[in-house]
């Protein structure tokens, strides 16, 4: 899932990368936390949002 940098991330999901404004892709890691700003995105891993399986 991708989303602005400024929403709440639901429950079950992880943050893999942040997509700052300039377009550049930094990874989020155990070890190296990164703070996003405002106008970047964030790139999450989780499950799916409630309904999006239906046919």
């Amino acid at each position: 899932m991708v989303e602005p940098a400024d929403t709440t991330p639901g429950t079950g999901y992880d943050t893999l990368f942040v997509v700052r404004a300039d377009g550049r892709l930094e990874p989020v890691t155990e070890t190296q936390e990164v703070v996003p700003r405002a106008g970047d995105m964030v790139v999450r891993l989780g499950p799916p949002p409630p309904g999006s399986l239906e046919p």
